[in-house]
């Protein structure tokens, strides 16, 4: 890739890098300067890896156009956005890979358990931003269609889905939120496999006085 802009690539890549740190700053109890986030990362942010292959993997299905038969994560970073909780929550993730022979069932039932053992309660209780990475053999309407009735995600009737342009359109304030949010991405590595990353963002509930 020619790069023409030297100074706005240098930019970008600092606002994303200063992106992650504040990303890790929202989790910590005391403020603390900006080049040791980098260094605490390892610390805060448990199952690492899993973190940054859910992290490549979601922001990979937000940059990658939409399918003709889907309507959900892919090409649509603002959904992503619109998942995070407007108050405090606890953001869990988690990353699995399995044989595509053994189902779709079979895998996401296995990241929920996941997910529920790294202290997610009842997914009713949050939003669920979920990238599914396959062969691009695999990836037809029939497979797409099996994903979203798994996870159960993406809006339930046509209607919510042109109320959803028409407001993105004109970047109204009141886009609708999607509880469970799937996105789709091709990789020619994953013969016979697929991969869920899933973020959760349980709502922390408010203590009864």
């Amino acid at each position: 890739m020619k790069i023409n802009d030297s100074e706005m690539f240098s930019t970008g890549l600092g606002d994303m890098l200063r992106g992650y740190s504040q990303m890790v700053a929202s989790s910590l109890e005391e403020e603390d300067e900006e080049p040791n986030l980098f260094f605490k990362a390892a610390d805060e942010l448990e199952n690492l890896e899993e973190f940054f292959t859910s992290l490549s993997d979601i922001l990979q299905a937000t940059a990658t156009m939409p399918l003709p038969y889907s309507f959900g994560l892919n090409g649509n970073p603002v959904l992503l956005l619109k998942a995070i909780p407007d108050r405090q929550f606890h953001w869990i993730w988690a990353s699995m890979e399995g044989d595509a022979a053994k189902g779709i069932t079979f895998l996401w039932r296995k990241l929920c358990a996941q997910l529920k053992e790294r202290g997610g309660q009842n997914l009713e209780t949050g939003n669920v931003v979920v990238a599914t990475v396959c062969h691009p053999g695999l990836l037809d309407g029939e497979f797409f269609d099996e994903v979203l009735g798994t996870v159960r995600a993406g809006f339930s009737d046509p209607d919510e889905v042109l109320r959803f342009l028409a407001k993105s359109l004109r970047e109204e304030d009141d886009v609708p939120e999607i509880s469970r949010l799937v996105g789709f991405v091709e990789d020619a590595r994953m013969h016979g496999r697929i991969r869920f990353s899933a973020w959760f963002f349980q709502r922390t509930l408010r203590s009864v006085k």
